[in-house]
């Protein structure tokens, strides 16, 4: 396979019936759910499984990684056929239409399905000039959301001289841009050879566009590396599917945008990513995956400390930060506060809050820092920052501008949402500053007005 010039390969010659039937074998209830629903203008997700397709059809699988844009661009259109043949063979379909606004969401990226891409699956900020090109998957926390904007993505165009329509899209990759051709584009016998045409506003196609910041997890970096970041853009259904504080994992196609610069000056360009899907992590951000094997580890400690269980209790406190010998009873806090508390609801749908806030006193060099270091190793989910030099912003939210409007941008407290948020140096925090974070503490809430 040849090397096209965004970095990837070239697909083999896939037929449409291949896409279609590959498609009806890995989501066939998905898609009929589709095709029999009203008629609707809403962009409808189709969840595709990579593994899953890579299992029916490989030669597809491998086409997808290697030409992402053009591959998702004909599983789309591969999408609206198999409704076709679907209502054809269903007797409730009379009334029925395929959608042509249905499209493929891939997910289960696997780690090894390119033999020249090293992984499918790297960190924010292992994302590089070579991944260009390439389907990948990450997984992050969104640090900032900006608003929901309306892109127009195709614009339709006539010739002046033979009036011929044709359709050019705008290139996200120059900010929107949209380039006409040379000449008139049309396949006539004769060439036109017109270089002048007319915008059509009468026709718009319009869509839902939205940038956000996704960040590296802090509990998966290494020592003494900063968190890094990239920008993933959201477009159609998945534009306002996240927000700020929640860890997404991506699927997206990685590319380069280029900013307007005058003639003769440096060129400036940004690694983003297009994303495909999004999938939000929240619902098991704060909880653990018991396997069969680890659950009966439990029930055998417990069976072997029937009728002593504070003996059961100790020993499981003195695994608790074995580099710090003694402080039990810190230790025991510790613990119940990481595992104890539920948020309770009342019917009005009213938030109490039910978890406690753990605060350690006392003189340098006693091992606090080294408590709340192993809490925050503890927990799934957990932020680590230090009180002195940290502003209220810093620690709750601030609002940043974006363009030519405004866009909040998550601190410590909401990143941790659902997790552990771990501050050192508590008594480095402004008195105003301190203030800030009350709400937080009282009603696990952030209200902002700006």
């Amino acid at each position: 396979m040849v090397p096209d010039v965004q970095g990837s390969s070239r697909a083999p010659s896939i037929s449409e019936d291949t896409l279609v039937d590959a498609l009806i074998a890995c989501c066939r209830e998905d898609i009929e759910k589709i095709a029999l629903a009203e008629a609707t203008d809403q962009h409808c997700p189709l969840q595709l499984d990579v593994l899953c397709l890579a299992n029916e059809n490989p030669l597809v699988a491998e086409a997808l990684v290697k030409s992402p844009n053009t591959m998702l661009q004909r599983l789309d259109d591969a999408a609206i056929k198999a409704q076709e043949r679907i209502l054809k063979s269903h007797r409730e379909s009379e009334q029925r239409q395929a959608k042509d606004t249905v499209h493929i969401r891939v997910h289960s990226l696997p780690y090894a399905l390119d033999p020249s891409c090293e992984s499918l699956n790297p960190g924010v900020g292992h994302i590089l000039c070579h991944h260009v090109g390439r389907l990948l998957s990450f997984t992050g926390t969104v640090v900032r959301t900006g608003v929901v904007k309306i892109f127009e993505s195709q614009r339709l165009y006539e010739c002046s001289k033979c009036r011929h329509r044709f359709v050019v899209d705008a290139q996200i990759e120059l900010g929107g841009f949209v380039e006409l051709p040379l000449v008139c584009p049309s396949q006539r016998d004769r060439p036109c050879g017109c270089s002048t045409f007319k915008h059509l506003e009468e026709v718009q196609v319009l869509t839902n566009y939205q940038e956000v910041r996704v960040q590296e997890k802090m509990h998966c970096l290494a020592m003494g590396t900063l968190p890094r970041s990239t920008i993933v853009v959201l477009r159609d259904d998945l534009a306002d599917i996240c927000c700020t504080g929640d860890d997404v994992e991506v699927t997206a196609v990685i590319t380069q945008r280029w900013r307007h610069e005058r003639p003769g000056e440096r060129c400036d360009v940004e690694i983003i990513a297009l994303a495909n899907n999004v999938r939000l992590l929240n619902a098991h951000k704060s909880g653990l995956i018991l396997e069969p094997s680890m659950d009966h580890k439990f029930r055998e400690f417990w069976k072997a400390h029937e009728g002593r269980p504070l003996a059961g209790r100790n020993m499981i406190l003195a695994s608790i930060c074995p580099q710090i010998h003694g402080l039990f009873m810190a230790k025991l806090a510790l613990v119940l506060m990481l595992i104890g508390g539920l948020q309770h609801t009342d019917d009005s749908g009213m938030n109490t809050r039910g978890t406690v806030h753990m605060l350690l006193i006392g003189d340098p060099g006693t091992g606090k820092s080294q408590l709340m270091k192993y809490a925050a190793r503890l927990s799934p989910r957990s932020v680590i920052t230090s009180g002195k030099g940290a502003s209220g912003a810093g620690l709750t939210a601030t609002a940043v501008k974006d363009g030519g409007s405004w866009c909040l941008e998550a601190g410590a407290m909401v990143l941790a949402d659902g997790g552990l948020c771990c501050i050192d140096e508590f008594n480095g925090i402004k008195d105003a500053d301190r203030g800030m974070i009350h709400e937080a503490m009282e009603q696990q809430t952030v209200s902002i007005a700006k």
